[in-house]
């Protein structure tokens, strides 16, 4: 699964980890579909990205830091982006959008893009040593 930004931060990887979500489902739906087993240890999330944004400084709002009630306290950066973990939540409710209880754990891959002289981003990588 990609999933392609221009730049990361607290509130973008929220974001990115929603349309995971939504990758990875239909992913499991095919393969059921096809008749293929999938164990999730055979699925890798990357997200390619310029800038790093995980900076506190960075943040549009700091509120994004505080878990919601009754959820549990993450660092995104060091629990998940830095680890090479993604954390897909499957149970959403709006007591506690991020619970981790039900959430999904990936490997991820983080893939640094640099800006050519044309302006477009671009890097080359070797597909098989992600999977």
């Amino acid at each position: 699964m990609f999933e392609m930004k221009t730049s990361v931060g607290f509130e973008t990887w929220q974001n990115i980890k929603y349309k995971m979500r939504a990758s990875y489902l239909s992913i499991k739906t095919l393969a059921i579909y096809l008749g293929i087993p999938l164990q999730n240890s055979n699925i890798t999330a990357c997200t390619t990205y310029e800038i790093d944004k995980f900076q506190t400084t960075d943040m549009t709002s700091p509120k994004i830091l505080l878990p919601k009630i009754g959820g549990k306290a993450t660092d995104a950066k060091n629990d998940e982006w830095n680890a090479n973990i993604i954390n897909i939540p499957m149970i959403v409710s709006e007591d506690n959008p991020y619970d981790y209880k039900t959430a999904v754990k990936l490997r991820h891959k983080k893939i640094k893009m640099y800006r050519a002289d044309d302006g477009f981003l671009e890097q080359t990588f070797n597909l098989l040593e992600i999977i």
